[in-house]
């Protein structure tokens, strides 16, 4: 069976641009800004052949000098655009729509990483595929971010292995889980049930392979897979604080290979006033 699922729907460090790494990104333009800036400032030798002062008084060279070369100290920044040392005044500014993807990508790595270990740590073989969707950017950042849209894919005996350890092995954990998750409060109104007694009549239809109100795998269904997979991936053994912390170490990894130097743009600020002959 193959579930639609987006990062969003996860209590776990979210891949947006806006809400948790603008500050990072900006700060990555800034960097490269302030290197930028440091490099043009920097003072170079330029040769410069025929100067006057390598001739003696009556213009001959004087002896020794001959086929000598002059050289002056200049500023990258004054040197003639042509000039293969030549750095141009302007500005450093990341693609992000780019950078949206990258750090999504970094999140389903971050997922699949994580899904490994949670296998891995149970001494069971590994029944979960996934796939990558894309980014989910919304309109206006007001209530929501950049999400991570995948499918997982998972044969039907293994989500009812999952849900079985939420429900019944993990009753108590689960239960607090969705009330402290999904429960409606002043101001809010969940779409998702915060009792666990709704979920174990979903499971039941789920095993039974019967409709619930409307049909099979209708939104009912749904809630069962995001808050079943949820509990088990990020709850369970504290794996949430193990997948943020991967997610960080996986988008500085990307930008350790320079895949955020790669999506840099460079605008021009005009030729310069001062550029030397």
């Amino acid at each position: 069976m193959k579930i639609k699922l987006s990062s969003n729907l996860f209590m776990v460090t979210q891949p947006c641009c806006y809400w948790v790494f603008q500050d990072y990104l900006y700060g990555l333009e800034t960097q490269e800004n302030e290197y930028n800036k440091e490099i043009r400032e920097e003072e170079i030798k330029v040769c410069e052949r025929g100067q006057p002062w390598l001739a003696g008084t009556g213009g001959w060279i004087l002896p020794g000098l001959e086929g000598k070369n002059a050289y002056r100290t200049v500023k990258r920044r004054e040197l003639p655009p042509g000039h293969p040392d030549y750095i141009h005044e302007g500005t450093y500014g990341l693609q992000w729509d780019k950078a949206q993807d990258i750090i999504s990508k970094c999140w389903f790595d971050t997922l699949e990483e994580h899904v490994d270990d949670r296998y891995y740590n149970e001494k069971r073989e590994n029944k979960i595929k996934l796939s990558f969707d894309g980014v989910s950017s919304p309109k206006y950042y007001n209530y929501s971010g950049d999400a991570c849209c995948f499918t997982l894919s998972i044969p039907k005996p293994e989500m009812n292995r999952i849900i079985k350890l939420c429900l019944i092995d993990n009753e108590a954990a689960f239960s607090a889980f969705v009330r402290e998750s999904y429960s409606s409060y002043m101001g809010f109104i969940s779409s998702i049930p915060g009792d666990i007694f709704d979920y174990l009549e979903y499971w039941k239809a789920f095993k039974a392979n019967k409709p619930l109100e409307g049909g099979y795998r209708n939104q009912e269904m749904d809630h069962l897979f995001w808050a079943c997979l949820g509990f088990w991936l990020f709850t369970l053994a504290g794996g949430g604080n193990d997948f943020n912390a991967s997610l960080w170490r996986n988008v500085t990894d990307a930008e350790g290979n320079g895949m955020f130097a790669n999506i840099m743009n460079f605008i021009p600020a005009g030729p310069p006033k001062d550029a030397a002959v």
